[in-house]
Formats: structure tokens, sequence, C-alpha cells
């Protein structure tokens, strides 16, 4: 694997998520990444992992789940593949966050997947051999770092 591709799988649990904050970090050294770029991808991956934790399983068995990150020209590549149930986060309907959350419907949620969505610039699901496969990329916007203002740097809506 060269340094500018990094993966861990892990039992889903407590393993995972204590090495998310620091798989990222340390992909970031490697491919020397904007702070914000890795803060948006850590909470991306966070994100990603609590719902799977959360609603991915219906057993308690062990379950992994494989975490890549890449970089592919001018994008990070994050991919996740879980066994969990089939969710496709492109299908998932999005609140409406100009009602006030009293008037959202019910039930209540789906501003985590607002995030994730907001927060890439493009995502691809596929179920492959019964897994999760979900495929994002994020720019790298390295002006960003360098005090500019631009709607590049607050990331538009996945497309």
């Amino acid at each position: 694997m060269d340094a500018k591709q990094l993966a861990v799988e892990c039992a889903m649990g407590r393993c995972l998520f204590s090495r998310h904050v620091q798989v990222v970090e340390e992909f970031g050294k490697r491919c020397d990444l904007p702070p914000r770029i890795l803060y948006h991808v850590s909470l991306v991956l966070d994100e990603l992992l609590s719902n799977i934790a959360a609603y991915g399983y219906l057993d308690e068995n062990r379950h992994h789940v494989c975490v890549s990150l890449g970089q592919d020209g001018e994008d990070i590549v994050l991919t996740v593949e879980d066994d969990a149930l089939p969710f496709n986060i492109l299908e998932a309907p999005l609140p409406d966050v100009t009602l006030p959350p009293e008037a959202r419907a019910k039930p209540v949620g789906g501003l985590g997947i607002l995030l994730v969505r907001r927060l890439t610039d493009s995502i691809t699901y596929e179920r492959r051999d019964n897994k999760n496969v979900l495929t994002l990329r994020k720019r790298i916007h390295h002006h960003c770092e360098k005090g500019e203002n631009t709607h590049e740097c607050d990331n538009a809506p996945a497309r």
C-alpha cells in the first residue's frame, strides 16, 4: 500500500470508534492535507460508523467494518464496507431544515445523512457480496487554508 492510501478493518464497536480519528489523522499527515478537510472527513466517518452501529444490525454477533482512505489527484476517497442491513444513503430522505424541529416529518432524524451529503462532493453506493459499499469523494481545496472565503471552502452539497 502506498503512502497515499490507508485501510483498517476492525470489529464494529469501540475498536473502530476509538481508531477512526487516528486513522484520519495519520492519513492526513501522509498526504499533507489541510486540517479543515481532515475535520470534515472525520465527521463524515464518525456519522457513518454511528449509523452502522445504531441501525445496521439486528443481532448481537460480531461484525467487521472496513474503512479505506486514499488520495486520487485532488480528491480524498473514503470507502466504508460493512455487512449491515442494506442501506443506500442516496435514497434516504433528507429532513426539511427550513422547518423548526417540531414541524418536521416524524421520526426525527436524517441530520447526519444531510451532514454527510453536504460535507462530501460525490457519493456512490452499491450492494456487493451482501455488503454495503459506500464510496465518498471529498475535493481538496488547498487554498481554503490560506484564508480565502469561497463557496468551495464551505463545500457544496453532494451531487
